[in-house]
């Protein structure tokens, strides 16, 4: 078994949704934490980055303009 590494390590998962700063609110009412709030990225890409309760990373995205 190796030994475990000096630093941390972790896995973070991204979820495309149609509405960024929905799912952003929706997530911080059921006990998300935010770390990086709603941003426009290069390329038209929205997106957030969140934790949930057991501290887990994940990002919210959208590519383009949202479902109309």
């Amino acid at each position: 078994i190796p030994a475990a590494p000096a630093v941390g390590t972790y896995a973070t998962f991204g979820i495309e949704v149609d509405d960024v700063d929905d799912t952003y609110a929706r997530a911080l009412d059921k006990g998300a934490t935010s770390v990086v709030a709603p941003t426009d990225n290069p390329g038209g890409v929205r997106s957030a980055y969140l934790r949930d309760a057991d501290e887990s990373l994940f990002a919210i995205y959208r590519f383009g303009a949202p479902s109309t």
